[in-house]
């Protein structure tokens, strides 16, 4: 309201898979096809999952300021997405790139979500407050900063300390 936005827009979308309908057994069979079953579970697996709970644990002992803060922070975005490209990113081998071509449905769907942001835009100048779960930020912050249309504030621009 502050921002004057008079308008609420839904930008998720859905994604498009290069395996749609595999189950969870015909990825298990995949990756054990390739001799890659090492692959599924590795330290990079403990270490992200460590790091989410503490991500999620913030919550409890931080003011949803410094929560939002934390989450918005360019060094937690990237260090987040890096379970995306680790684990069973890597399977695959020779000509056949499982690991990547299954990951292309996250990124798929980030791109759509961006090409939604783009169909809502109308004007140069036109402010637009984007509130999407954090595991999209690494995506939709390069595609933003990338574009030449837009200009990203950061969050911390608008929750500056209190009292300031």
């Amino acid at each position: 309201k502050r921002l004057g936005q008079t308008r609420v827009y839904a930008i998720d979308a859905p994604s498009r898979s290069y395996f749609p309908g595999m189950t969870s057994a015909q990825f298990d069979a995949k990756v054990h096809e390739l001799g890659q079953d090492s692959l599924r579970h590795t330290v990079w697996e403990a270490h992200f999952n460590a790091l989410y709970r503490f991500e999620d644990s913030l919550k409890t002992v931080r003011t949803l300021r410094e929560f939002l803060l934390y989450l918005n922070d360019p060094a937690s975005i990237n260090a987040s997405h890096g379970a995306y490209v680790v684990g069973t990113f890597r399977l695959g081998t020779g000509a056949d790139y499982f690991g990547p071509d299954d990951a292309t449905e996250w990124y798929n769907r980030n791109l759509r979500i961006f090409n939604n942001v783009q169909r809502i835009t109308a004007t140069p100048g036109e402010r637009i407050v984007m509130i999407i779960g954090a595991g999209h930020l690494p995506l939709l912050r390069f595609l933003a900063l990338a574009s030449p249309e837009y200009r990203v504030a950061e969050l911390s621009r608008y929750l500056a300390s209190p009292g300031r």
